[in-house]
């Protein structure tokens, strides 16, 4: 019973095995086992970009290197048994026998993962792949299979959450993490369909005129019995799941649907602009363009008020899919800005290759300005090179009279936070723009120079 494509011991022999195992652990108590479960980390990216053909040999080339380290593995530790397999997809799976503890076993991983951090040569392509491992041991006393591979694909899950390459040893607190993302997972499919979710408006002001030229719609989930969520509670696992999209496109709609309803209350004194949030996953879609699209035309607004923002950190699986879509929008008006700039590794790649209309200064960088360290020059490289690239600065996360001040005169154009206003409810928005507190008369920019311009701080 060999798996087809690496040769190695499918999952049933390898359940078979484990079975055995776990039946001799149980006859004598010195006969301790651990399981090892490895998984590929972006190799859908891998398998996008270069082919299923190619991704297969590379699969091939990754269960013979895993099998190498291995054999070399046994020769240092003196382990008799050790089987590897191949569980399915890019997982693999390691049954290591006869260890002493969970020592043991962190340490194969640790081997495994040294060795795939080479390069592989594969149809001419140089890859370089990683993978995260969860482990559990037999000390936990176990007596079905399916609870030992549930309870290492939970310490998998787990250190594919805290990034790539990580290795993570179960333990009963990750299986009762697991258990209440399950519930929350079920309730935010239900939060779908009972329309569980609200937006929330958070407006961004013109520096050059103090009025407010949009707003950020910013998702909360009305949850039954927690209360308000933000969307750091629940859109990991939307992303997750694919609920995203769902999701996303309810925003989608209510936003556009909210601007149109402020320009012809407002007309000319109507925000220029909604920002929307879009997931990395969101424009892998193909058909998002075509979904916003009809969006706007279901809800009567111009393309030029809408505006994507997209989190630098957001992982983009296919890069020229998403420029596609964005050129594709960009041609009917809509723009797009990149979020939370300067804290990932994707900064100039996605300004060079997507053409970002805006970028938005990350707050951790706005926080450290009048705090002693770089938070003010890093500002002030952002802003020279978005100027110098035709690309409006918005700064986010502004709290203080005094990072206000600095960002005046650096040449930000535009600003939010909590200095000015919280994400509010369409009511409050409303007042907002009706009043208008910021705009650019002499007695309300005294007020916000010298601290009193706060509204909504709390």
């Amino acid at each position: 019973m060999a798996d087809a494509l690496t040769g190695l011991p499918n999952r049933l022999l390898f359940v078979d095995l484990l079975d055995r195992a776990i039946k001799r652990s149980q006859r004598r108590q010195d006969c301790t086992f651990a399981l090892l479960i490895l998984g590929l980390d972006r190799f859908k990216a891998v398998n996008h970009s270069l082919g299923p053909v190619t991704a297969d040999r590379l699969l091939v080339a990754i269960a013979r290197r895993l099998q190498s380290s291995l054999r070399a593995t046994d020769a240092v530790t003196h382990q008799p048994a050790c089987t590897l397999a191949r569980l399915g997809g890019d997982e693999f799976t390691v049954l290591l026998e006869d260890i002493t503890d969970a020592s043991d076993a962190m340490r194969v991983a640790e081997r495994l993962q040294s060795a795939l951090r080479l390069a592989f040569d594969v149809e001419g392509h140089q890859v370089f792949m990683s993978a995260a491992v969860g482990i559990t041991v037999s000390t936990t006393g176990y007596a079905r299979t399916e609870d030992v591979l549930q309870d290492a694909a939970i310490a998998l899950h787990r250190a594919k959450a805290d990034g790539d390459a990580l290795c993570e040893l179960f333990d009963p607190a990750l299986r009762e993490r697991a258990v209440a993302r399950l519930t929350l997972e079920t309730d935010l499919r239900n939060a779908i369909d009972r329309r569980e979710f609200a937006v929330l408006y958070q407006p961004i002001i013109s520096l050059d005129t103090g009025r407010i030229s949009g707003f950020e719609a910013l998702a909360r989930w009305r949850h039954p019995t927690r209360g308000l969520l933000t969307p750091a509670e629940f859109i990991p696992l939307a992303e997750d799941t694919g609920m995203i999209r769902q999701i996303g496109r309810l925003v989608l709609i209510e936003s556009c649907r909210q601007m149109g309803a402020w320009v012809k209350r407002f007309g000319k004194d109507a925000p220029q602009a909604m920002c929307v949030n879009v997931s990395g996953r969101q424009l892998a879609d193909a058909g998002l363009a075509s979904e916003i699209e009809a969006i706007l035309e279901g809800t009567g607004l111009e393309a030029s008020r809408l505006k994507l923002e997209i989190t630098e950190s957001a992982f983009i699986s296919d890069v020229g899919a998403a420029e596609a879509t964005l050129k594709r929008l960009q041609s009917i008006g809509v723009e797009w800005s990149l979020d939370d700039f300067g804290t990932g590794y994707s900064s100039l790649s996605y300004l060079h290759r997507l053409q970002a209309d805006t970028v938005k200064v990350d707050r951790s960088f706005v926080s450290r300005i009048g705090a002693g360290d770089n938070g003010l020059e890093m500002v002030r490289a952002i802003v020279a090179l978005a100027r110098n690239l035709g690309i409006d600065v918005v700064a986010e996360g502004v709290e203080t009279v005094h990072q206000l001040s600095q960002l005046q005169a650096l040449g930000c154009e535009s600003v939010q936070g909590f200095y000015f206003s919280k994400p509010v409810d369409v009511a409050a928005a409303d007042s907002l723009i009706a009043s208008q507190p910021w705009r650019d008369d002499d007695e309300c920019r005294q007020a916000v120079l010298s601290g009193h311009g706060r509204l909504n701080h709390n």
